[in-house]
């Protein structure tokens, strides 16, 4: 419940401010991009471990979900802020390799629900996992574009400082809950 209230705490308190200064300069448009991603696949994928507790995806908590669904619902908030209050632009290899990972999974699971072909016996992983996989990447490569555009800027204006620290203590929590 701690990591919950603090993660999902963390993309609210950034959806709060960029409303706030109608603005998201200095808020990653890359970040804000990864991030959306990395939980439209953390939804994905909880959802069938809700549904099905003997898929790759295991045993999910309804906490878990209820996470995942909140971050997604607020990093698409504060994704689509990037696209409506002024912003910087997103790197075009970003969107280049969104794209490519989008059209991966998608072709993999059109083969797989349509075609009855798994994705694992062409690849060495399954869908479900390649999904965990792009979250687990989205959540290591998104704080690197924030720090190239604090770089860049010279500031953390237009951060939540709150977002930050929230975020940290829910990855000390959740360490020690390991």
């Amino acid at each position: 419940m701690t990591y919950v209230t603090l993660f999902g705490g963390s993309l609210i308190f950034q959806v709060w401010i960029n409303y706030k200064n109608k603005s998201t300069k200095g808020f990653s448009t890359d970040y804000a991009l990864t991030g959306f991603v990395g939980f439209f696949f953390l939804v994905f994928n909880q959802t069938i471990g809700k549904i099905d507790p003997s898929t790759d995806a295991g045993r999910v908590n309804i906490m878990d979900l209820n996470f995942a669904l909140q971050a997604f619902f607020c990093s698409s908030c504060a994704y689509t802020q990037t696209l409506i209050y002024p912003s910087h632009k997103s790197l075009k290899s970003t969107k280049i390799i969104v794209g490519i990972l989008l059209t991966v999974f998608l072709l993999g699971a059109v083969l797989e629900t349509q075609f009855n072909i798994p994705f694992k016996s062409y690849s060495f992983i399954s869908l479900i996992d390649l999904a965990a996989f792009i979250k687990a990447g989205s959540s290591l490569v998104k704080y690197l574009f924030q720090v190239r555009e604090n770089w860049i800027n010279k500031s953390t204006q237009g951060v939540s400082r709150a977002a930050f620290w929230s975020d940290l203590f829910g990855t000390i929590f959740c360490f020690l809950q390991l």
